[in-house]
């Protein structure tokens, strides 16, 4: 069997499940975070993708919430990206995003967690200002898997979206 056409064809199943547009098993949420900040700073130009991780001149710069910086944001500099932190460690407002935004900004990531925190600007509202200057956001999602209407919800609050395969019962390397 073609390891491509079995993987667009299981690609195709999840998507169909979470009714997303596509989907692409990875090995773990990691490597998902990674190609996802490839996908949205090289496009499908195949000369940017071959330069990767030397971003020069493209947009590489993916903005974080400076509350949201964890262990697994460095799998985006993995891509060649260069973290950009807004807001606080006492708050963010849309504006913090809205100044954030420029010329060199590829996407935005956001950590979606269980319990959300009112110190940082919600999904929705990132998604919101984001969408409105034309930027990608990708998302880490690895524990948002149960139930299954709460995946297709977080699945389709992104463009990106990273899950970890692990909490569906997969292997400990499987992310989607």
């Amino acid at each position: 069997i073609s390891l491509i056409e079995l993987q667009e064809k299981a690609g195709r199943v999840i998507a169909d499940l979470a009714n997303v547009p596509a989907a692409f098993i990875t090995s773990g949420a990691g490597s998902a975070l990674t190609l996802a900040t490839a996908a949205i700073m090289a496009g499908d130009d195949t000369n940017k993708i071959q330069q990767l991780p030397d971003t020069t001149g493209m947009k590489n710069e993916i903005l974080i919430q400076k509350r949201q910086r964890y262990w697994y944001d460095r799998c985006l500099e993995l891509a060649g990206a260069r973290l950009v932190e807004f807001g606080s460690n006492e708050s963010t407002t849309r504006s913090d995003l809205e100044n954030a935004i420029g010329p060199n900004t590829a996407g935005v990531t956001y950590l979606v967690e269980v319990n959300s925190n009112p110190l940082i600007l919600p999904l929705k509202d990132v998604v919101d200002v984001a969408h409105q200057a034309g930027v990608p956001v990708i998302t880490d999602s690895t524990l948002q898997n149960y139930p299954l209407n709460y995946f297709r919800e977080i699945a389709q609050a992104a463009d990106l979206v990273c899950f970890g395969g692990k909490y569906f019962g997969a292997p400990q390397s499987t992310g989607l």
